[in-house]
């Protein structure tokens, strides 16, 4: 009787839970550490080794990497404690500092920070407190307003003589940013000098960013403000003796004040992202946008009119950016904003009942988002069409915990990803781009933060956070931190004999195996039950076995393995595992054949 041949050339074969014991195919049932890819191998996956040797005592919440325009690239990571009650904002600049200790700020509430960058800045919140960070300063993100009107004195003599009267505001300045915060409240009424000055004073900050006061006035009569040709005044000589004005109307500079309540700092706020060269945040049941062409002093993404945002009706929980929209979500549903300036800025609803409940489970890639939705559902959408990818392992997910869960596109330019990472689980689950399919779950514990970022001009990274310590995916390391671990592969139970009657049965014989020069630890058989159902028991093969009549190469091995006497000599269904031992090495999979002989029909 000749042998039938169940062949196996692609091993890159799909991770599926979301299945029936009898469904027809070939995917992989269940595994561990295994990654697949174009390639058509399954290999060991990728490990994660320390990024930095730090090892903080509150887990890392967030990793955010950026660059300067001169060429210096950052990396930070925020930690939070609940035992202190803070939130920590660290930093490394990538080739100068060893670690991520460099402490920038630190908030006394311990939610995460959400970061963005533009400009040579990265702005970061938490609801709380909204900062930001230049690479040499860290400070509060924007500048409060002026609280009270400014104070106003004649003085005896001077130069100015007036018929209707002249209005001053002033504008608290950092002259490192050039931003200037919205200006003080309006005097109640126009101050008339007739031959006198005017000596013009008023409210004091304690921000240290606030280093001058920029003054503004009125021409008689007038209702614009224009800065005055003395200011911006520094803030010690405006606190000790404010600014004395004799300035004719035709000597003021052209420079115009800001709008009342356009340079407000920013609400306190999360979710930070850029889209149409603004940020956006949300805070309560709102979409919140920095100025842009409105803004005609200081910096914009550090001025926020008071009525830049859009209410949307339910409590705002994170964004995302496609290549040509906003995606705003709630726990229900998910709002798409285009257009590029106030003017053509449209908001409308995108996708009902597919909201998501934190901004950390959202990640875009430029051109797509995905999200983890309410429902434990991943969808992507490119803004209009919107997909579910994550039916293949439903199960899987159906009861992940969203508070432990954070998603992040990786591409490096050979591996092409979506990567969901299950803390609660203790688990990364890979959903590769390139083939459409999802890999084995990654088993890593204690993983509390995910990020793909930039380190170095063609150097991507994915970063993890993993009980206190910073790690970073590394494509020829295989452990985490230091400890290696083990993988295996376990298939569906696939058909024995595909082209054959339903009810045909075969005799298993062998298993044989293509594979590089690192060895299988073993492999094992299990014949007409659910491979993925409870703890099935698999029979260990004979083996490895070389061919006789084959010459075996160093990096292209072929091993049989031969069944034993306590396997059904006849049987419908097997499932095969594959096991490797923990090594700080690869291994690659060629291909698996199954042979078997057909031995009649089922006799029922």
């Amino acid at each position: 009787m000749a042998a039938t041949h169940r062949y196996i050339a692609n091993t890159a074969l799909p991770y599926v839970s979301n299945t029936n014991v009898v469904t027809e195919g070939l995917y992989f049932r269940d595994g561990s550490n295994v990654m697949t890819s174009v390639n058509n191998t399954a290999e060991r996956r990728p490990g994660f080794p320390v990024y930095t040797t730090d090892a903080f005592t509150s887990n890392i919440k967030r990793f955010f990497a950026w660059k300067r325009w001169g060429g210096d690239w950052y990396v930070m990571a925020n930690t939070t404690s609940a035992t202190t009650g803070t939130s920590q904002v660290r930093k490394q600049q990538v080739g100068t500092n060893a670690d991520l200790s460099n402490i920038v700020f630190t908030s006394s509430v311990d939610t995460a920070f959400d970061f963005t960058v533009s400009n040579n800045t990265t702005y970061y919140g938490n609801g709380e407190d909204m900062r930001k960070y230049n690479a040499t300063t860290e400070s509060k993100w924007g500048i409060a307003t002026p609280a009270a009107v400014v104070t106003t004195s004649l003085i005896t003599s001077g130069s100015l003589t007036s018929t209707i009267g002249y209005l001053y505001v002033a504008c608290f300045k950092n002259s490192t940013t050039g931003h200037v915060s919205s200006p003080s409240p309006v005097l109640a009424a126009r101050v008339i000098p007739t031959a006198q000055n005017i000596n013009v004073s008023g409210n004091t900050s304690t921000d240290p960013q606030v280093d001058q006061v920029a003054l503004f006035r009125t021409t008689d009569g007038g209702s614009i403000y224009f800065e005055h040709p003395s200011s911006p005044v520094a803030y010690a000589t405006w606190v000790a003796s404010g600014l004395n004005d004799s300035t004719a109307d035709v000597s003021l500079t052209s420079v115009q004040a800001p709008l009342h309540g356009f340079n407000n700092p920013p609400p306190r706020a999360k979710s930070c992202v850029w889209y149409a060269g603004r940020i956006w945040t949300t805070s309560s049941d709102r979409v919140n946008f920095s100025g842009f062409e409105e803004i005609n002093i200081g910096v914009k993404e550090e001025a926020w009119p008071e009525f830049n945002f859009y209410p949307m009706g339910a409590e705002t929980t994170g964004l995302g950016v496609t290549e040509n929209a906003l995606m705003m979500f709630t726990a229900n549903d998910v709002f798409r904003l285009t257009g590029d300036s106030l003017d053509t800025f449209r908001r409308e609803t995108a996708f009902r009942n597919a909201g998501t409940y934190q901004h950390p489970t959202i990640t875009g890639n430029g051109k797509i988002v995905a999200w983890l939705d309410a429902k434990n559902v991943i969808r992507i959408t490119d803004g209009y069409s919107m997909e579910e990818i994550s039916i293949p392992i439903r199960p899987d997910i159906k009861s992940i915990v969203q508070a432990s869960a954070q998603m992040a596109f990786y591409d490096n330019g050979v591996y092409q990803w979506l990567v969901l990472m299950d803390g609660g689980a203790g688990k990364l689950r890979v959903y590769d781009l390139d083939t459409g399919q999802w890999m084995v779950p990654w088993d890593i514990s204690n993983i509390t933060a995910i990020h793909q970022g930039d380190t170095a001009q063609g150097t991507v990274k994915l970063f993890l956070g993993r009980a206190g310590k910073p790690l970073a995916l590394n494509a020829t390391a295989y452990a985490d931190e230091t400890v290696a671990y083990s993988a295996y592969l376990t298939t569906n139970a696939f058909s024995l004999l595909p082209e054959a009657p339903p009810s045909a049965m075969a005799n298993f014989e062998r298993i044989v195996v293509e594979r590089d020069a690192h060895a299988i630890s073993s492999i094992g058989l299990l014949v007409d039950e659910d491979p993925g159902t409870g703890s099935p028991s698999f029979t260990s093969l004979n083996g490895p076995i070389a061919p006789t009549n084959q010459t075996q190469g160093t990096n292209l091995v072929e091993d049989g393995y031969w069944s034993l006497d306590n396997i059904p000599s006849v049987s419908r269904y097997a499932s095969a595992k594959i096991s490797w031992t923990a090594s700080a090495q690869n291994f690659r999979l060629y291909s698996v054949d199954v042979v078997t002989k057909v031995v009649g029909d089922t006799d029922i």
